[in-house]
């Protein structure tokens, strides 16, 4: 199992098991004021809960590309993540991300951008962040607002995330409030 299989299948589960609980408020203040869908979960609870525990033990331990990961950023999803929160416009689904995923965590930046670029992904300057994307998926960017705040999406909606940070975020609209 790959690492992105494993992580999204840890999310996915995550997201089933446990309900939503009150949202870290930096990561409201990100979501576009146009989403008509939020949804979220705090990976926190859900680690304790009965079925974290079982999704946790599900977790390849022993695969190799998830141990290098972790040995090279020092970032332990099941350890470090906090909480995932992820808007969108809704509407019909294209090739390209449709919304943005926001995290917050216990993140080494620099550490995860050295491995990122090592691994061949491309860094771009936006307003003094880097936005990192791939060849597999040139539209996509993720990039870290802080050691706590990480967002990924369409290259665009990264780019407003990091707008909305920058003015201390608004949050959503009036009609998702």
């Amino acid at each position: 199992m790959t690492v992105r299989r494993a992580t999204l299948s840890f999310l996915i589960l995550a997201v089933a098991a446990v309900p939503m609980a009150a949202v870290d408020p930096a990561l409201m203040k990100l979501v576009p004021s146009d989403a008509t869908v939020v949804a979220g979960v705090n990976v926190e609870q859900a680690r304790i809960t009965p079925f974290g525990q079982f999704v946790l033990k599900q977790m390849p331990l022993d695969d190799e590309g998830f141990r290098k990961m972790m040995e090279a950023t020092g970032f332990d999803p099941r350890r470090d993540l906090r909480e995932i929160l992820v808007a969108s416009k809704g509407g019909q689904l294209s090739k390209h991300v449709q919304g943005i995923v926001m995290a917050t965590g216990s993140f080494d930046p620099a550490r995860i951008l050295a491995m990122a670029k090592v691994a061949g992904v491309t860094a771009t300057d936006y307003e003094g962040v880097e936005i990192l994307s791939s060849k597999e998926s040139p539209h996509g960017g993720f990039a870290f607002l802080d050691r706590s705040l990480a967002i990924a999406g369409e290259t665009e909606q990264v780019k407003a995330a990091i707008d909305r940070y920058k003015k201390g975020g608004a949050g959503p609209g009036a009609t998702m409030a």
